[in-house]
């Protein structure tokens, strides 16, 4: 009986390990970051275990931060898996005149959790890429008042 009990116990526990998700949510930027006033972010976001379970993207400046996209997908039961990957794209036309950013360094957060293991554990991930903001059109100017062309 003890052996019985031991050998099924065992087994639950072989299967648990086989089934659980040890890998982060892994975040990918599509090109350099570079954020001007009509600025777009893409980004990949993959988990290959037990797959996304929520996305939130984040601007922070001057120890305030906005949250300018977030995307939460359905619990997964410990037996299935969620969505693997996921691509986001987040430009200003989004939030428009809501969010008022100043010029100058700006941090963007993107946060990622994936489907827990066991309705218990989940990983997180986030990522912090920190670039400059600028909103201000360069100027033009004529250097020279000479206007002759020769033909």
């Amino acid at each position: 009986m003890k052996w019985t009990v031991g050998l099924i116990g065992a087994l639950v526990v072989i299967v648990l390990v086989w089934q659980w998700d040890f890998t982060k949510p892994v975040v990918q930027w599509e090109e350099s970051l570079a954020l001007g006033r009509d600025f777009e972010i893409s980004l990949d976001v993959a988990d290959e275990g037990r797959g996304i379970r929520n996305i939130q993207v984040f601007l922070r400046q001057a120890g305030q931060s906005f949250l300018v996209f977030s995307k939460e997908h359905e619990g997964a039961p410990p037996w299935k898996k969620g969505p693997a990957h996921d691509q986001i794209l987040v430009s200003a036309s989004d939030f428009g005149e809501e969010i008022s950013l100043a010029e100058g360094d700006l941090d963007v957060v993107v946060e990622v959790m994936d489907q827990p293991n066991l309705w218990l554990f989940s990983r997180k991930t986030v990522d912090v890429r920190t670039t400059m903001y600028d909103a201000t059109p360069p100027r033009v100017a004529v250097l020279t008042g000479q206007h002759y062309v020769r033909q």
